[in-house]
């Protein structure tokens, strides 16, 4: 059972990554396996919105997206990670959440995500307002819990990373590896 990073930067090597791969240190301390994709590295097309998931279940686009899919299939929780532009998620990270459309229940009454499936939420931002983008982290946790029934257990954020990079912010960094470490015991005890 893997706990799956998704990060939505195209910025390599850079906050939201650090965010993201300190979570999955703290499930892979615990045992658990972890991978990690950068939805902004790859070619994952936005929902084209024609519901034919909602009768197959599965989403008719070819592209990387089905390698997200597969990964998720053998996961049991996720990391979301996402820096904020213009005052909400990046597109990569908007492209994926909204192509997890298809996880949603459909006429077969099929819901992708097995119970008890926990993720982490997390977005980083420049801003030196440390409450600017809760209404970002509720918006994600809110996707996630309503349309997915998935149990967010934390919702990190990073601002003022221009000043406070995520590298240099130790109780930040502690809180995500904490984090990981619950995400891992829960994926070991399935």
């Amino acid at each position: 059972m893997e706990v799956l990073g998704i990060i939505g930067s195209p910025r390599v090597n850079k906050n939201t990554v650090a965010l993201v791969e300190k979570v999955l240190a703290g499930a892979s301390e615990v045992g658990a396996t972890t991978r990690a994709l950068n939805v902004a590295r790859m070619d994952v097309n936005p929902c084209m919105a024609c519901d034919a998931c909602r009768k197959t279940g599965n989403c008719v686009q070819r592209d990387e997206m089905q390698d997200i899919y597969e990964a998720i299939a053998v996961s049991r929780a996720l990391v979301l990670g996402t820096p904020v532009y213009f005052d909400q998620v990046s597109a990569q990270a908007k492209a994926f959440i909204d192509r997890l459309y298809c996880y949603c229940e459909n006429e077969l009454g099929k819901v992708n995500f097995p119970a008890g499936f926990k993720a982490v939420v997390a977005i980083t931002y420049e801003d030196s307002h440390p409450t600017r983008y809760d209404y970002i982290l509720d918006w994600m946790k809110e996707r996630l819990e309503h349309y997915h029934h998935i149990e967010v257990t934390e919702a990190l954020k990073a601002p003022d990373t221009a000043q406070c990079p995520v590298s240099g912010n130790e109780a930040l960094l502690e809180s995500a590896f904490q984090a990981g470490r619950l995400l891992g015991e829960h994926v070991k005890a399935l």
